[in-house]
């Protein structure tokens, strides 16, 4: 398999790529080496229940909307003794929020 191209690296092995791994390994497909790779003690019974896939596209609007539900918290972040160690004034308006 060439790799000095990104389109080849990252769309996967061709069939006859896989017939030949099968083959130097010895298994009929990929069911028969997923069956022997994993133990039946940690198999899942039932199929997933999924959503179905979403294009990019799809997914690219589905993260936006749900990105315009965050809210802008902030961290109020008090070192040693907060009496001695803020002004009069900030400490009565930090402590509004913290209460």
């Amino acid at each position: 398999m060439r790799t000095d191209a990104f389109a080849l690296r990252h769309i996967g092995p061709r069939e006859t790529d896989l017939e030949h791994m099968f083959k130097t390994i010895g298994v009929k497909d990929i069911t028969q080496l997923l069956y022997e790779t994993f133990p039946d003690g940690i198999r899942l019974k039932n199929d997933l229940n999924l959503e179905p896939a979403m294009t990019e596209y799809e997914y690219a609007n589905h993260i936006f909307e749900l990105g315009k539900k965050n809210k802008a918290h902030f961290a109020c972040q008090i070192i040693g003794d907060s009496s001695r160690s803020r002004p009069l004034a900030r400490r009565k308006r930090i402590d509004k929020f913290i209460a």
